[in-house]
């Protein structure tokens, strides 16, 4: 009687997986399962959208990979394409546009547009001694993220080390490197990189200023004028 007490956890058990394992193939997830190739995951967009961890993760395991199939991803993006009366949208391919002008603080300065809506702003503006660039990404007409390099020869060093030059020798230059990159939104941060290296992730106000009124700038020249890039 004792030994039936004790196979009855057991079979309890046995059925919860089973019925567990059931409910995973149903929503696509498939066990001893490897992929041909990882993927990269946008996990902010998901975690901004309120998406449990739990739903992609098991929790009780070590790994952080995860194994997705189509099918786990449409139980939401089927929904959000079937919400309501809309009409979907007739393409989701970008088309990348050019402002013939040059920009007043970009130079060179193109959009990427998707149903005429402005996703991402990529501008360089160069000259002999380097360049500078700075790639906006937008979404719903708001900024998300900026990313402005600075790249530019290091003429300070060079004088000191070079002092009696005649000729400048492009092998004896070195280049500055640095990149900021500003998130928006809840995440919201400043981060600084020389040479690929995080240095600093100090706000800089008056710099965040200006790349903001740039955007803005950069936004009204492609509104006045743009020309479509056949490539």
């Amino acid at each position: 009687m004792k030994c039936l007490f004790l196979l009855i956890p057991v079979i309890i058990l046995s059925c919860k997986q089973a019925e567990k394992k059931k409910t995973m193939n149903k929503t696509g997830v498939i066990e001893a399962f490897t992929p041909k190739k990882q993927i990269t995951f946008p996990h902010k967009i998901h975690s901004d959208n309120k998406i449990d961890c739990k739903y992609c993760h098991n929790p009780k395991t070590q790994s952080n990979k995860v194994i997705l199939t189509e099918t786990i991803c449409e139980n939401c993006h089927q929904k959000v394409k079937s919400e309501g009366n809309k009409k979907p949208k007739e393409s989701s391919t970008l088309k990348k546009y050019f402002y013939p002008n040059m920009s007043f603080c970009g130079g060179a300065l193109y959009g990427f547009y998707r149903d005429d809506e402005l996703m991402r702003i990529e501008s360089t503006f160069g000259s002999e001694s380097g360049y500078s660039s700075k790639n906006v990404d937008f979404n719903d007409g708001k900024i998300i993220r900026i990313r402005y390099r600075e790249h530019y020869v290091d003429w300070e060093k060079f004088n000191k080390n070079y002092t009696n030059e005649g000729e400048i020798d492009s092998n004896k230059l070195n280049f500055t490197d640095t990149l900021y990159v500003l998130e928006f939104g809840q995440r919201a941060s400043f981060k600084t990189y020389v040479k690929n290296k995080l240095i600093s992730t100090k706000l800089n106000t008056v710099l965040k200023a200006q790349l903001i009124s740039c955007v803005e700038t950069m936004k009204k020249e492609l509104a006045s004028k743009k020309e479509l890039v056949n490539e």
